[in-house]
């Protein structure tokens, strides 16, 4: 527990190049720890994404240092509180960097978590993933709607391994990510301001690069 006159303390010593202290960067990683165990259920194509990496927990823990020194600061002396702007740092991935909602908004996100995967059955033609996506992340704009659209449809992801999750988009408010694994197609999307998440799998019947339109 950080109390209110260690963090009046380290934020006046704090220069901009400043390392954030040793008890912000063990909370953050602990914190993404226990997020990754929670995704590793059903959300196996963000759980792969963020294992390999190398800058999500620098992220986490730069977001919940933010938090610890900013204006609200004050607040996470309580543990449910902290432990609340702990989880929101470490699944930065999946909202895009939102900020920190209502604590009730983020036990919201921590439940939906643990659910399992909406079986959605056969991949669908492009077109209709186009529309699904569109629907799902109003933010994106067309191009980057058919982009993604493509890649979950054909499997063409240059330089990436669709086996160990592939991110097609994190923005606020409008992040996704795409797995292709053992015949099902994985996709996950977060949307909005109030991070709508959503978790669909479908069968793919393994049709070649080949057919893939040029």
């Amino acid at each position: 527990m950080v109390s209110p006159a260690q963090r009046r303390a380290v934020a006046g010593q704090a220069t901009q190049k400043s390392p954030p202290p040793a008890w912000a960067d063990l909370l953050a990683e602990r914190s993404v720890t226990q997020a990754a165990q929670a995704l590793l259920s059903y959300w196996g194509v963000l759980a792969a994404y963020v294992g390999l990496n190398p800058h999500h927990r620098p992220r986490a823990t730069e977001l919940l240092w933010a938090e610890l020194l900013g204006k609200q600061g004050a607040q996470l002396t309580q543990p449910a509180s902290l432990a609340s702007a702990a989880l929101w740092a470490a699944l930065w991935p999946l909202h895009g960097g939102l900020p920190r909602p209502e604590q009730s908004d983020v036990v919201r996100l921590a439940t939906a978590l643990r659910q399992p995967a909406e079986a959605c059955g056969p991949l669908p033609p492009e077109a209709d993933l186009a529309r699904s996506l569109a629907e799902s992340l109003p933010g994106l704009d067309a191009a980057h709607v058919a982009a993604a659209a493509r890649t979950l449809r054909w499997g063409n992801v240059a330089g990436a391994d669709p086996g160990s999750g592939v991110c097609l988009s994190c923005q606020p408010g409008a992040s996704a990510y795409w797995l292709r694994r053992r015949r099902e197609v994985q996709l996950i999307t977060c949307s909005g301001p109030g991070a709508a998440v959503r978790n669909r799998v479908w069968t793919w019947e393994g049709e070649g690069k080949e057919n893939a339109p040029s």
